[in-house]
């Protein structure tokens, strides 16, 4: 007789196998859905640009009554608690914020720089640059000018206008309403690179100035389209305002 016999199967431990399989495919599938949701609300919502391939450190602000998360790639400076203001570069066309394989372009200085500024602060007048150009622009400019780039007028500020060095650039041309105006430096009384400046209002709360090269002028059909499109993600009304 042998001193051990053979254990006969365990049918019952048999039976468990199937339902622990079971259990862990669903922990995997649960952990998946956790991580998938995490990443959904820690990246940046799908934009117009291709900009976002990589995950993004969010810098969270506020400005009257809205929040804004900003990719801290764009900001030009670390912001505080007291500041009433964000200030950001992007580059054109991509978009895209400082990174180590575009720090190039946005150390250029030269006339054909592509790096845009745009400055983001309360609304305090309700004047933008399109309303300054029904109001003031258009009164204090020389008449013999007529220039054009891409669509648009470009005609020289008059002496004594206050705008000395200036040009005005607005259209679409011959139109008595641009849709488009930006005051840039005159290349004839200029001798170092300069930005074209436009003001617009992004809502009721909220004025950007946009800072530009003149080389960029021949974008102006796209500029205000994809820089508040760009702004319109990173913003949203607090809901207790």
């Amino acid at each position: 007789m042998p001193l051990f016999r053979e254990r006969p199967p365990d049918s019952t431990a048999a039976r468990r196998w199937p339902f622990v399989i079971l259990l862990m495919a669903l922990l995997g599938m649960l952990a998946m859905l956790i991580f998938d949701t995490w990443q959904q609300m820690h990246k940046l919502p799908e934009g117009p640009e291709v900009y976002l391939q990589s995950p993004e450190t969010l810098v969270s602000m506020r400005l009257e009554k809205w929040k804004l998360a900003i990719p801290r790639s764009m900001l030009i400076r670390k912001p505080d608690s007291s500041q009433n203001s964000i200030d950001m570069e992007v580059l054109w066309p991509s978009l895209a914020g400082r990174k180590p394989e575009n720090a190039k372009a946005f150390s250029d200085g030269s006339a054909n720089r592509r790096i845009i500024h745009l400055h983001i602060e309360p609304r305090r007048a309700r004047a933008d640059s399109n309303t300054r150009f029904e109001t003031t622009y258009q009164y204090v400019l020389e008449t013999d000018d007529k220039s054009r780039v891409q669509g648009l007028n470009l005609r020289v500020f008059r002496s004594g206008s206050g705008y000395p060095g200036e040009l005005l650039a607005y259209g679409p041309k011959d139109q008595p309403s641009p849709s488009f105006v930006a005051r840039c430096p005159d290349p004839k009384r200029v001798v170092l690179p300069e930005n074209c400046l436009r003001e617009i209002h992004l809502n009721e709360d909220l004025t950007m100035l946009i800072q530009f090269r003149p080389a960029l002028l021949k974008n102006w059909q796209e500029l205000d389209r994809r820089l508040t499109g760009l702004i319109d993600i990173f913003m949203t009304r607090d809901p207790a305002q």
